[in-house]
């Protein structure tokens, strides 16, 4: 085993551990626009993923120029979302659609950390 996969399995783990802080979001990953040349619509579909996350707000000392105090911090398992984020998908939490402002990937490859506002 690697040492990439044992860290992966201990997130995996420490999820499991935490399972009653994570939240269920429906991640809405956007296609791409599509024009219609005979009606000239414009059309985009949304594929939608129900995962868990971990929903957390800004500590105050990050909150700076591209962090506001009202954006929201998810941290999702890389395993259990298909698509790799974009800022054109939105996230739907507690019943509210949120943009996807920023977004990265933990070092272990573990992890997303997307900015929510």
């Amino acid at each position: 085993m690697s040492l990439l996969t044992t860290v992966q399995s201990a997130v995996q783990a420490a999820k499991d551990a935490t399972v009653s802080l994570w939240q269920s979001i429906t991640y809405k990953d956007q296609s791409s626009a599509t024009y219609n040349t005979s009606t000239g619509a414009v059309t985009q579909t949304a594929t939608d993923y129900s995962v868990k996350a971990l929903i957390t707000k800004y500590d105050q000392e990050d909150i700076a120029d591209h962090i506001l105090a009202t954006d929201l911090k998810a941290m999702l398992l890389v395993d259990e979302l298909t698509p790799t984020p974009s800022k054109d998908d939105t996230v739907v939490y507690n019943s509210v659609e949120y943009s996807i402002v920023d977004f990265q990937q933990d070092v272990s490859q573990s992890l997303w950390y997307l900015q929510l506002r």
